[in-house]
């Protein structure tokens, strides 16, 4: 998901959290990895305590990880 400005970080949780509806049909852990410029960045660390949040209630197990992209993005193999 892309976006600008103030109301992307708000976009992308609301978004997240539906998504995690869905996921806890079949799933118990979720490695999320958000990738985006530092002001992206930071809505979404700002914003990650709602995602927590929902996940829990969901029983969802969820790990979050943030990057500035595709290249700077390493997901450890043990990353639960």
């Amino acid at each position: 998901m892309q976006g600008t400005g103030a109301n992307a970080g708000a976009a992308l949780v609301e978004h997240i959290q539906e998504q995690l509806q869905l996921l806890a049909e079949g799933f118990a852990r979720c490695l999320l990895v958000v990738e985006g410029s530092q002001g992206f960045l930071a809505q979404a660390w700002a914003r990650a305590e709602a995602l927590y949040a929902t996940a829990e209630r969901m029983g969802i197990s969820l790990r979050l990880l943030t990057s500035s992209g595709p290249a700077r993005t390493e997901v450890p193999p043990s990353s639960f």
